[in-house]
């Protein structure tokens, strides 16, 4: 009896450590999973858009339409909507999300920002940032009321004002999530740094320095940025997987991302899958080429997320 009870909490804790060994990376033509190739199949499902009693029953349909992974949109303002001051409780449970993720068959694909867009408020910026100097791109000076003046903060830019806040939300996500990574045994496969940074600037030492700041997170699962092939150039990095976002057209579209991910990279960066982390397949002019585009774009082995 003992025996047989040593050799079932060997065979346990054999299991366990089979699952922290898990590897995901980015290889020459495919992505890797524990070394075989893989392909994402993902959509986007946003927390905290989504009363937290249908959570379950969204990842369900996610997974019901084929899906294998989960694109999930980290708002910072939704976190820290008090300068120093985070939530992570009730429907901003971001850790209980990947788990349940996790528990319904999906891998996550993690999008934390600090800037993010998806139509949500300021991008997902704190509005109190506001108080450090209104958010802009302008050299001019505003009044503070005092009296005195100053350089309004550069949004999404190595400016301080907003680099600092912006490394210290990727620090709180990494004590919250870097636990559950691939490498760890959690669901996180990929963490997206920064999002759609050539639509807006250029700053290479912005997004190294974001980059930096996944790292010291405890990050250690492939970085990634994306852009609109066409300004895949703007702040780009070699450190950094390049995926691209785009509508119709996919097989077009991977042509030019390639080209452009070649010429870019100068022979510094190795060759890699191509990954559209958004298919907006709903922004095509007539129902039947998003249908069909959507065909082309998730039914050959191209790693697609649709929007």
């Amino acid at each position: 009896m003992k025996r047989t009870f040593a050799l079932s909490v060997l065979a346990v804790t054999l299991g366990a450590l089979c699952v922290m060994a898990r590897s995901f990376e980015v290889g020459e033509k495919d992505f890797l999973l524990d070394g075989r190739p893989f392909v994402v199949r993902c959509g986007e499902v946003h927390y905290a858009r989504i009363p937290r009693a249908y959570w379950r029953h969204r990842l369900q349909m996610l997974r019901a339409m084929g899906c294998n992974a989960v694109g999930c949109y980290m708002f910072w303002n939704f976190h820290e909507r008090e300068k120093g001051v985070f939530t992570w409780d009730g429907r901003a449970d971001v850790a209980a999300f990947c788990r349940m993720a996790q528990a319904e068959g999906l891998w996550v694909i993690l999008r934390p920002g600090p800037y993010s867009c998806a139509e949500w408020e300021g991008g997902g910026a704190p509005w109190w940032l506001m108080g450090e100097g209104e958010l802009g791109t302008g050299n001019g000076e505003l009044g503070t009321g005092n009296g005195e003046r100053r350089k309004p903060i550069s949004m999404r830019s190595s400016d301080p004002r907003w680099l600092v806040p912006a490394t210290n939300w990727l620090h709180a996500v990494g004590r919250q999530l870097s636990g559950l990574q691939v490498t760890k045994g959690g669901p996180i496969l990929m963490v997206q740094v920064e999002n759609e940074y050539g639509l807006h600037g250029g700053d290479v030492a912005y997004m190294r320095a974001l980059r930096q700041a996944a790292l010291d997170a405890g990050f250690e699962v492939p970085l990634y940025a994306c852009n609109p092939p066409r300004v895949m150039q703007n702040g780009f990095i070699p450190e950094l997987f390049q995926a691209a976002n785009f509508g119709g057209d996919p097989e077009q579209r991977f042509e030019i991302v390639r080209v452009r991910r070649t010429l870019l990279a100068r022979h510094r960066c190795p060759r890699a899958p191509a990954f559209a982390v958004q298919g907006l397949l709903g922004r095509c002019r007539r129902e039947a080429c998003a249908v069909g585009d959507s065909r082309r774009a998730v039914g050959d082995r191209r790693n697609t997320e649709v929007s």
